[in-house]
């Protein structure tokens, strides 16, 4: 029922279209996050203005408990409301571009803290430093890339420019406030029967911190005792977008330098994920084959572009690095491609780069 709710003011890619259940559950979760170790954060992006990311934070405001929409990152704000709520409240933070600025380095202490239960941040008002708790659930929205710090806390949703669902505005204030209510209740109601903290449930079909991302809501959901087609479509959503934030990252100063520099991670994405297509024996490899295999194996590719990846789109983008598809044969037959040879001298003269820059690839 809540997954329908966001999603009838929400445009979702249709190929990550059942991100409305992450987001259901995320927004669930913020009435019992305080039974748990952590709470994962919600991080919302596109590539693009006017996708929707403001409005998702206007959905789940009606939705959460005791929500906060914060245009701001001020720490002994945000710290006190922490401390006056008792931490029971849900803080939605709009233009979160700037969580990438020297200025507010408090705040991304703040924010790398609050995910986790017990945690404390230290505040200096004059001569006087106070602890303060910290943990809560957030959610940020923006545009472009995930900082470090969001990469590593939270679940990215992404969204993509596209015709607006549902008259939001003029439905806000009776008919959306009214369903809202009644879902509000609902969750209430069933969390009341529930005394004891339930063992929590790690989904083992990830790997690495998004097993520990992921829990709380993964437990949420076998609470809930959500059907078998309802639990694959989480599966699935949840192999991709922990797919998606994998992306390296670089940092934006401006509009048209943060589409260059995302569309240089896309094309360093490409080129390393390419030579993997290769298997053992391998010297050469049919573009068509290539981009099944990248598709098979990374959600990044799944919805890219939001048509997938084509011949196209990935020859422009590995070209960068000098590689461009050519004449091959595979087993006798002969078609547009890529060498292993080329491909592999790209990727170990772009990891040379990136060493003297102190760079990861």
């Amino acid at each position: 029922r809540t997954a329908g709710y966001i999603s009838r003011f929400v445009h979702f890619p249709e190929k990550l279209k059942d991100q409305d259940l992450v987001c259901a559950l995320w927004a669930i979760h913020t009435w019992i996050y305080d039974r748990y170790a952590v709470t994962p954060y919600l991080a919302i992006t596109s590539a693009t203005k006017q996708a929707g990311k403001t409005q998702l934070l206007e959905v789940l405001e009606l939705i959460v408990r005791k929500p906060f929409l914060l245009a701001t990152q001020r720490v002994l704000a945000i710290v006190r409301m922490i401390e006056a709520e008792e931490g029971k409240l849900t803080l939605l933070c709009d233009e979160s571009e700037r969580m990438g600025q020297s200025s507010i380095g408090d705040a991304r202490s703040l924010n790398a803290l609050g995910y986790k239960k017990g945690n404390l941040h230290p505040v200096s008002v004059g001569a006087v430093t106070t602890l303060f708790r910290c943990y809560a659930p957030r959610a940020f929205a923006l545009i472009g890339d995930l900082t470090d710090i969001l990469r590593d806390r939270a679940i990215g949703i992404v969204l993509e420019r596209g015709k607006t669902k549902g008259e939001w505005l003029l439905e806000r204030d009776d008919q959306a406030v009214t369903e809202t209510q009644a879902i509000i209740e609902d969750m209430k109601l069933f969390f009341s029967g529930f005394t004891d903290v339930p063992k929590l449930i790690l989904p083992i079909h990830l790997d690495g911190r998004e097993v520990e991302i992921w829990s709380t809501l993964w437990t949420l959901a076998t609470m809930m005792d959500l059907d078998k087609a309802t639990m694959f479509r989480l599966v699935w959503i949840s192999k991709q977008l922990s797919g998606i934030k994998t992306q390296p990252r670089k940092r934006v100063h401006s509009a048209e330098s943060e589409a260059e520099a995302l569309a240089s991670q896309y094309a360093e994405r490409a080129l390393t994920d390419l030579l993997e297509t290769f298997k053992d024996g391998e010297a050469t490899i049919f573009g068509t084959v290539a981009i099944e295999r990248m598709s098979q194996s990374n959600g990044v590719w799944e919805y890219f572009g939001g048509e997938g990846l084509s011949g196209k789109r990935l020859a422009s983008m590995v070209s960068r690095f000098g590689v461009h598809p050519v004449p091959v044969q595979v087993r006798k037959k002969q078609g547009r491609g890529y060498r292993l040879s080329s491909v592999k001298a790209a990727v170990d003269s772009l990891t040379v780069r990136h060493h003297e820059t102190g760079r990861e690839l």
